[in-house]
């Protein structure tokens, strides 16, 4: 008869497989085959009480930790990927004209790096010929 040692080594062996499979884009049949043998081991492993649904549970989450990283980070260690660029938004300030100001959005300041635009409230003038 095998340890549970022996036996929880297999489970990591055939979850590894699995994962490395998947970041290889192993065609979606194979995936599901492989994901109902591991299931069907981790039941026979809960019913004949060699391990319970807990541990199992671990050994999973460790196994998709090692192939793929860790699940979250801390929101202080990600970069923004997608920063919000500048948006050109009406801007009403008290007793001046309605004008388009880039306004950082994330921070709902105006931006001192790019210039107003005036919205043409009036017909542009141009010169007489």
């Amino acid at each position: 008869m095998r340890t549970k040692s022996e036996v929880l080594g297999d489970l990591r062996n055939m979850l590894r497989d699995i994962f490395v499979a998947k970041s290889n884009g192993e065609t979606h049949a194979r995936l599901a085959r492989a994901h109902g043998y591991v299931d069907g081991y981790m039941r026979a492993l809960i019913e004949t009480g060699l391990a319970d649904k807990q541990e199992l549970v671990e050994i999973v989450a460790a196994e998709r930790e090692r192939s793929s990283g860790p699940a979250m980070r801390p929101f202080a260690v990600v970069a923004d990927p997608f920063p919000s660029p500048p948006v050109n938004v009406p801007v009403n300030v008290p007793g001046k004209s309605l004008d388009m100001t880039a306004v950082d959005i994330d921070a709902g300041t105006p931006r001192t790096d790019a210039p107003p635009m005036a919205i043409a409230s009036e017909p542009a003038k141009t010169a007489a010929a």
